[in-house]
């Protein structure tokens, strides 16, 4: 079993991960995985910071679940249709400060907006965009974050999982950090990004591939590829 298989969790425990979770625990980084990221994940170092992953896509969880899993393994993601709720929710009721890092300067704005739309009394104590320049951008950031207790970060992979594992690295102590891929981007959309029959049917994909030039290449060129690639390595590990 590889590094990525070793880290997955079934989508179903996120909720007693979360329930667990102490101000004095040691500092986790949650992220996800799918197609596009998966091969990304295993060949990058960063993955040894990481201590929990969810597949976030349809597609590789049901590859998982026959080739490797053999068992109820679920998906999970962080967005509305999935655990975003419950992170945010967990963090209003229990008072703990949230920091939202990505997107474009216009998205972070509006994704605060619309999550406070959701969440009246949540405390975002800190917010930024997703684009760094310099070592001082960063360094300045990751001062902000101390008083917050769940951290997320939208950045896309591998460069998310790096930023969360500086945080992680800065603050070993009391912070649960969240990748979430193209959540704050889709959160400036709409405060709820899926359509509910979309969201009933599980066509996530679907609406992400109508409004997004670079979801439709993924699809067409490197799904496929991942497909192969991943059945003839699960076969011949299995050997």
């Amino acid at each position: 079993m590889n590094k990525v298989d070793s880290l997955l969790v079934s989508g179903h425990k996120f909720d007693e991960l979360l329930s667990k979770y102490t101000e004095s625990d040691p500092t986790k980084i949650v992220s996800f995985v799918n197609p596009f990221s998966y091969y990304l994940l295993l060949e990058n170092d960063v993955l040894n910071d990481i201590d929990v992953l969810f597949s976030d896509g349809a597609l590789h969880a049901a590859l998982h679940r026959l080739l490797v899993a053999q068992d109820k393994f679920k998906r999970a993601s962080f967005d509305y249709s999935s655990i975003a709720c419950n992170t945010l929710r967990t963090a209003e009721l229990k008072g703990y400060e949230v920091a939202i890092i990505g997107g474009d300067k216009s998205d972070i704005v509006k994704a605060k907006k619309n999550i406070l739309k959701r969440h009246p009394l949540i405390n975002i104590s800190y917010e930024r965009d997703g684009f760094f320049l310099t070592d001082t951008d960063y360094s300045d950031c990751f001062e902000r974050l101390e008083s917050a207790k769940i951290v997320i970060v939208g950045m896309g992979t591998p460069l998310q999982e790096f930023v969360c594992s500086k945080i992680k690295n800065k603050y070993p102590t009391g912070k649960l950090i969240f990748t979430c891929g193209g959540f704050l981007t889709q959160t400036a959309i709409k405060s709820d990004y899926y359509h509910p029959i979309i969201k009933k049917c599980g066509l996530r994909w679907l609406q992400r591939a109508y409004m997004h030039k670079h979801v439709r290449r993924r699809l067409v060129k490197e799904y496929p590829v991942f497909i192969v690639k991943y059945i003839f390595n699960s076969l011949f590990r299995n050997c």
